[in-house]
């Protein structure tokens, strides 16, 4: 199996687990496999997201890579909803469609900060795993990242006890020749196309 880079050994294993899932079908007196719709797999799984990634078959072998994209394409996405939220003020959406420009709105920010952390709360999978998801995805060329510091106003006499005793919980506390700073999570943007699954044919 050159073309997935995988021995039929684990091609076999693999499929059986996604027979045994109803992922895929298999008729027994045919011999042949069909892949369920991945709205029958959402029903099955009691998934009710709408947002799908689109990709070509050569991605598709990069599956971490696309696993990645999809939890920090997803993050961003909400990130990028709440603060176009947030430029509206009072009036929220009421009144404006969401597809529409506010002529009051603030331009938002190619990137949005994700962080390891919470990925790793809201989907309930080890930080470790979180992170090589995120470097996969990154090195793939799926998810673009940006280190992301924020310079601390603090006198120099201060700055060794500040790194000493963080009390910032959002990330590390490090000088350089430049001054003190606080590294927060990383600014990613996706690079893939998301689309509502109804709109897919």
């Amino acid at each position: 199996m050159s073309l997935l880079s995988i021995s039929i050994v684990t091609l076999n294993k693999h499929l059986s687990n996604l027979i045994k899932h109803k992922w895929i079908g298999y008729n027994a007196k045919s011999g042949i496999y069909f892949v369920r719709g991945y709205q029958f797999v959402m029903k099955q799984e009691g998934l009710n997201g709408y947002l799908t990634v689109v990709l070509n078959f050569e991605e598709l072998i990069r599956i971490k890579a696309i696993i990645g994209v999809s939890i920090f394409g997803l993050l961003y996405r909400n990130a990028k909803y709440n603060k176009k939220k947030e430029g509206l003020g009072n009036k929220g959406w009421e009144g404006i469609g969401r597809k529409k420009s506010c002529p009051n709105q603030i331009p938002l920010p190619s990137h949005f900060q994700v962080s390891i952390n919470g990925a790793s709360s809201i989907f309930n999978i080890s930080k470790n795993k979180i992170f090589r998801l995120k470097r996969a995805a990154v090195q793939a060329k799926l998810l673009e990242s940006k280190p992301h510091y924020k310079r601390l106003d603090i006198p120099k006499s201060q700055w060794a006890n500040t790194i000493r005793y963080n009390s910032y919980h959002t990330g590390k506390v490090f000088n350089n020749q430049n001054g003190l700073f606080l590294s927060l999570p990383d600014l990613v943007k996706p690079l893939v196309v998301f689309k509502r699954s109804q709109r897919l044919k």
